[in-house]
């Protein structure tokens, strides 16, 4: 949902990061060796997931409320953003912070304008790729 409160707010774009500080005592930071060596997140790990607006509605996105058939009537899908969203590792986000000047103690950003230019592009596409089949089959228990 943050992609979709900055493009209400007028963002031209999202840069994503996991920080540290929402991972509670394991980290890097307070001792903790980073995964796969141990519990702590690794720095340079980049979050997954979907910035899909499933609060809208849970479907696919071309289809909702119906099977994404191959010859399905397909609308133009308006739970997905409408600007690009990056998600980049911590030690990124460390960089770019520096850059914009934000206090690395705390890491509060003071909204000064950077010189530093970010390009985000969006090599998405909603064009049907191909039809997903699932099979399935029943195995009789003993």
């Amino acid at each position: 949902m943050q992609v979709k409160a900055a493009e209400e707010l007028g963002a031209v774009g999202v840069i994503m990061y996991s920080d540290p500080r929402d991972d509670g005592h394991v980290t890097v930071s307070n001792g903790y060796a980073p995964y796969p060596a141990g519990p702590a997140r690794n720095p340079t790990s980049v979050q997954r997931g979907s910035v899909q607006y499933l609060s809208v509605y849970p479907s696919e996105p071309t289809t909702p409320g119906y099977p994404a058939y191959e010859n399905a009537t397909r609308i133009e899908g308006w739970n997905i953003p409408k600007i690009p969203s990056l998600p980049i590792s911590f030690a990124n986000a460390e960089r770019l912070l520096e850059e914009i000047g934000g206090n690395q103690e705390g890491r509060s950003l003071f909204g000064r304008v950077s010189q530093t230019k970010v390009k985000l592009v969006n090599h998405g596409s909603s064009k049907l790729f191909q039809l997903v089949v699932r099979s399935f089959a029943y195995c009789p228990g003993s």
